[in-house]
């Protein structure tokens, strides 16, 4: 999903951009992006089948730094959930949600007033935190988008799949482990925009 999206983002970004975003415009924004994979895994005599599924609400707020360029930090939650069918039976899991600040950065293609594309670079935390255990990492992901705009101000975001890597450094007691990960979801994610343009 995110090769087409790229695929698609790079023919329409060869299009004349017809409209402008200001330097100086404001924006808050609301983006919710979901994912699902699957995965097998087998070992000798035991087979596993597994389904997880992750949602990740963001809640930001940027500044167009030059035109059509953005930069915004802001602050969500991470919740999965996984189901895994075993060959002895099946088994549930459902983590505590993490806290992510979020740094964001955008740039803008407009094609028409009402329609455009942006690619997004995210820099994301993670951080967990109990009496006995805690996680914290960061992930560092590229996604292309859609935006709409039904009113002058109003966006609709559509995302089609992330690309990046990830870090995170979890500790139990007295053991620590280090996980490293290419991050290659096919997510999809919807959002609002409200854009905070200069007054003329």
């Amino acid at each position: 999903m995110f090769i087409l999206g790229i695929l698609f983002g790079t023919v329409c970004a060869g299009m004349a951009q017809t409209a402008q975003i200001e330097k100086g415009t404001g924006m808050v924004s609301l983006d919710i992006p979901f994912a699902i994979r699957s995965y097998r895994f087998s070992n000798g005599n035991e087979s596993s089948n597994s389904i997880e599924a992750k949602v990740r609400p963001v809640f930001s707020g940027g500044y167009f730094v030059a035109r059509n360029f953005m930069v915004g930090a802001g602050f969500g939650f991470t919740q999965e959930w996984s189901r895994t069918k075993y060959s002895s039976g099946v088994g549930k899991h459902r983590p505590a949600a993490l806290m992510n600040p979020t740094v964001v950065l955008r740039y803008y293609h407009m094609f028409t007033p009402k329609v455009g594309i942006y690619g997004q670079f995210t820099a994301e935390g993670d951080i967990w935190k109990r009496k006995e255990s805690s996680l914290m990492g960061a992930r560092f992901i590229v996604s292309p988008h859609m935006v709409f705009f039904p009113k002058p101000d109003w966006g609709i975001n559509v995302g089609f799949g992330e690309l990046g890597y990830g870090y995170s450094l979890s500790k139990y007691a007295a053991n620590t482990s280090q996980r490293h990960d290419l991050i290659m979801d096919a997510s999809l994610s919807v959002g609002f925009s409200y854009f905070i343009r200069k007054k003329k």
